[in-house]
């Protein structure tokens, strides 16, 4: 069975480039591998010529995109663009017989696209698209209410990872029942959409195996700095409306252990040399405990290697960050939003500017 995992473009269409390494995609194709099935990441987001939107000193800011926009619509509608020819190719070199798509909110007209085309080329491929909240939790989607079931099989809810090991298994069974799989949609023959119950949050994230940046195409020649976001939470307490956080990931923080981000920091420098990371964590510092044993275990190590975090204001301190320096941390980015203290109310900020 040959399994693609697309990241549909959506900077590349805005004369940019992500290359962020597609955590969704990776940490599927990482419990893929677990469970013995082999596939193949095909990042269309990417473009080593292009300026990059992540990950360089090339940035291309947020006006420069929105400058960009009527050109980015165009692209986006016109079959004739050269990113729709360039992907046309891939699907017909590798002619995949599972196809998952992993879009968040402005990807899914694109992962729409891809599947349309993929259908066009072999009308029996299967297609799956994931919502792909590890991609930034402001962008998360459900995708079996934005995708499009005409051109979509399956779409998976939340957490991807196990749904997808158990949807594949099936699929390779030749089974045609799907109910039993927890966080699934999915099309019967006849056309109707079924919901699945959903999947329980996964508790235990050092349950997961490390994201498979090896299975990107062409993974030897991307940058070492490509690779450097690490995921150590999901889910948080406060409620901002500006977020989809809780949405996606639920109310309730579940952590990673420090020793088990630093083992994935150690293992993606030892093996791509990648020296500079990046914690995603929306909330690195909620639990205090863990960040300074994460900065402890990084002393101890003695690993050549800088990092940056992000949190809110309230949760840092002068001695946590005095450590984060000796530990190598860079800087760390603090969801400020507005100062004006009725607006922090309407938004659910949960905090003050004192």
């Amino acid at each position: 069975m040959k399994i693609l995992i697309i990241n549909p473009p959506f900077y590349r269409l805005q004369r940019a480039s992500l290359i962020h390494y597609p955590p969704g995609c990776c940490y599927m194709a990482a419990t893929l591998e677990e469970a013995g099935f082999d596939s193949v990441i095909y990042n269309a987001d990417y473009d080593p010529n292009k300026k990059t939107i992540l990950g360089n000193t090339d940035h291309i800011n947020v006006k420069a995109l929105t400058e960009e926009h009527d050109n980015y619509d165009r692209r986006l509608h016109s079959n004739d663009d050269p990113i729709w020819k360039e992907i046309r190719d891939y699907l017909i070199g590798y002619k995949p017989d599972v196809l998952i798509i992993s879009v968040f909110n402005t990807t899914v007209t694109a992962g729409n696209n891809i599947a349309r085309m993929a259908k066009e080329l072999y009308p029996d491929v299967v297609t799956i698209f994931e919502g792909s909240p590890n991609r930034g939790l402001h962008c998360a989607i459900d995708p079996s209410t934005n995708g499009d079931f005409s051109v979509m099989d399956f779409a998976i809810r939340k957490e991807p990872e196990f749904t997808i090991v158990e949807l594949v298994k099936a699929l390779a069974a030749k089974s045609t029942d799907f109910a039993g799989i927890k966080g699934l949609s999915w099309k019967r023959s006849d056309g109707e959409v079924i919901h699945n119950e959903e999947r329980p949050y996964l508790e235990d994230l050092d349950l997961l195996p490390f994201p498979a940046r090896h299975r990107l195409d062409g993974w030897q020649e991307i940058p070492p700095h490509c690779f450097q976001g690490i995921y150590g939470s999901r889910g948080c307490p406060f409620d901002c409306i500006f977020c989809g956080c809780r949405t996606s990931m639920g109310s309730k923080p579940r952590l990673r252990s420090a020793k088990n981000m630093v083992d994935e920091m150690e293992e993606t420098y030892k093996k791509f040399g990648t020296r500079y990371f990046y914690i995603c964590d929306d909330i690195f510092f909620i639990e205090k405990t863990r960040a300074h044993e994460f900065c402890h275990l990084l002393l101890e190590r003695r690993l050549p290697i800088y990092w940056s975090a992000q949190t809110r204001a309230e949760m840092v301190d002068n001695e946590t960050l005095a450590l984060m320096k000796k530990a190598g941390g860079q800087h760390v980015a603090v969801g400020v939003e507005v100062g004006n203290p009725e607006i922090r109310k309407l938004i659910k900020k949960g905090n003050t500017v004192d």
